[in-house]
């Protein structure tokens, strides 16, 4: 794992990018927060009695239906109530070199009033574009989430090898995406 002197080394030299760059208050002794963008898609349960993952390969677009897109403002956060889901995204724009992986994690402050942010966790090789992050309130009470709050953290790791296979080779469903995206089921099985 990489420590901070590492991740602001790496960023020095153009090799990690997270822009726009985070202060130096967002670094701990190995990760950096990231914050949360102000684009976010609500479900909106009027439109679908359930999810039938099954469902998804023939009907792809179905998650882009059923979801809302809202804008946060200072002014106007989401009121993330109990047991609901959000799919935002980090402000921040990364890109990861083919030598090295990353991992997002939650932070323990929003955790403690039931604010879990949940991503795939790993970020692989070559992986260019904003993340999408799956918020859930776990909590009994409901939330105010503003854009711009540190909703979680991300982590380096370095690879045993260089990867022959980046994001973008092997995957690049996601590669490059600028705002929250729903699961794209497009040429991927379900099992």
């Amino acid at each position: 794992m990489l420590s901070n002197v590492d991740i602001w080394r790496e960023m020095e030299a153009g090799n990690i990018v997270i822009m726009p760059s985070p202060p130096r208050e967002r670094f701990a002794g190995a990760s950096v927060d990231l914050t949360l963008a102000e684009e976010i898609r609500i479900f909106d349960t009027s439109k679908c009695p359930s999810i039938d993952y099954r469902a998804l390969e023939k009907d792809p677009d179905f998650l882009l239906r059923v979801t809302t897109p809202i804008k946060l403002t200072n002014d106007t956060p989401l009121i993330l109530h109990p047991g609901k889901v959000i799919i935002c995204s980090t402000l921040e724009w990364i890109e990861i070199p083919n030598y090295l992986c990353a991992e997002l994690h939650g932070r323990s402050s929003l955790a403690r009033i039931g604010i879990l942010p949940h991503t795939a966790g790993k970020i692989d090789p070559g992986w260019k574009g904003r993340l999408t992050l799956e918020v859930s309130n776990v909590s009994e009470i409901p939330v105010a989430l503003y854009p711009g709050v540190a909703i979680c953290q991300v982590v380096f790791h370095e690879l045993s090898s260089p990867a022959d296979l980046s994001y973008k080779e092997a995957i690049s469903t996601y590669q490059g995406q600028t705002e929250p995206q729903v699961a794209n089921l497009k040429n991927r099985k379900i099992k």
